[in-house]
C-alpha cells in the first residue's frame, strides 16, 4: 500500500471530525483551532486479506468540548468518524468512548460530550489483492 492513498484516506477521516463545528459562530476560532486530530497506525505492514485496526486520538482546545457519539437528547449531532477508505481497504466501523456527561450554562440538562483528549478506534480490512 502507498503511503499517499492512506495519507489521503486518514486526513478526510479527520476532517470529517470537525464538521459539526463549522457552523458556529464567526467571533469563535476555526474548527481546526478547536479539535486537532491524528490518526496513528502500526508501523507493522498490512497484510493482504487480513483486518488492522487504527486509532484516531483527538485533542479539544481548553473550554471547548465536542458532543461524544452517543448524545442524551435528540437534537444534538453526535460526534462520528466517516471515512472514505482507498480501494483495496474496507471499513468495518468505529468505536467509540462514553461521553462524559457535564452540566453546561446553556443548558437546563446535562450534556454527554468529549473534552481533553479522546481516541477512537477504527477496524478495516485489507483485500485479498490488495
Amino acid at each position: 500500500m502507498r503511503a499517499t492513498p492512506r495519507r489521503a484516506f486518514f486526513v478526510a477521516a479527520l476532517v470529517s471530525l470537525a464538521a459539526p463545528l463549522i457552523a458556529q459562530s464567526p467571533n469563535l476560532p476555526k474548527a481546526t483551532e478547536i479539535v486537532e486530530a491524528r490518526a496513528v497506525v502500526s508501523p507493522a505492514p498490512v497484510l493482504r486479506g487480513r483486518a488492522f485496526e487504527i486509532a484516531v486520538v483527538v485533542k479539544i482546545r481548553p473550554g471547548f468540548h465536542i458532543n461524544a457519539h452517543e448524545v442524551n437528547l435528540d437534537y444534538l449531532i453526535p460526534t462520528e468518524v466517516e471515512v472514505q477508505p482507498p480501494q483495496g481497504l474496507r471499513s468495518r466501523g468505529f468505536s467509540y468512548p462514553p461521553g462524559v456527561l457535564r452540566k453546561f450554562r446553556f443548558s437546563p440538562n446535562q450534556l454527554s460530550e468529549y473534552e481533553g483528549a479522546v481516541t477512537f478506534r477504527g477496524k478495516f480490512e485489507a483485500a485479498a489483492n490488495a
